[in-house]
């Protein structure tokens, strides 16, 4: 991962709050920033902090294409808090892509928490030359960190050159970081 991506990711706004889906779908969002300048990246938000994400579904009429893809997400960079969502889009990186979050890269601050509660990814996610996970791609040079699953399951199709798997993909050069997995399921 080329620093200058992650430099020019963390300058996008931010969403930080409660975002209430109600059990409600999206459908036919389909973006590809692959050949875009400025920002090349994909996902539902730019930036998640400090937030909430609950009762959401991204039908699979949807679809992610970038550098970086997260099908929520394309970085996280403060706590999280994703509860009963349910990602089915196709979600293509470049470099990175997760079913829910591309990257939470360099991100230092006194504690962090990202937890993911009864949610699923059900879709593909692929990466041409770096990493693909269900969740998250990467999660690399953090400091002070707890991350948990809950009642979480893949079922989606994951397809990267390295670092990939159903859950997370690569987890490196991190201090302090504290990952649990409670009741999930990998299918395929």
């Amino acid at each position: 991962i080329k620093s200058s991506a992650a430099s020019d990711v963390y300058k996008r706004q931010s969403y930080s709050g409660v975002f209430e889906g109600n059990g409600f779908s999206i459908r036919n969002l389909k973006m590809d920033n692959t050949n875009t300048e400025g920002y090349n990246h994909a996902g539902l938000f730019c930036n998640l902090r400090d937030a909430t994400i609950k009762n959401l579904a991204i039908d699979p009429s949807c679809s992610f294409i970038g550098n970086w893809s997260g099908g929520l997400s394309v970085t996280a960079t403060g706590s999280l808090n994703v509860i009963n969502t349910t990602n089915k889009a196709s979600v293509k990186g470049k470099e990175q892509a997760g079913g829910f979050i591309a990257s939470m890269e360099e991100v230092v601050e006194s504690t962090v928490h990202i937890m993911f509660s009864n949610c699923t990814y059900d879709g593909k996610v692929s990466s041409d030359e770096g990493g693909a996970a269900g969740f998250i791609s990467d999660i690399h040079k953090n400091k002070n960190m707890i991350i948990a699953l809950s009642g979480c399951s893949n079922s989606g199709i994951v397809y990267g050159k390295e670092n990939s798997s159903g859950f997370i993909g690569r987890v490196s050069e991190n201090r302090d970081l504290n990952l649990t997995f409670s009741s999930c399921k990998n299918k395929n």
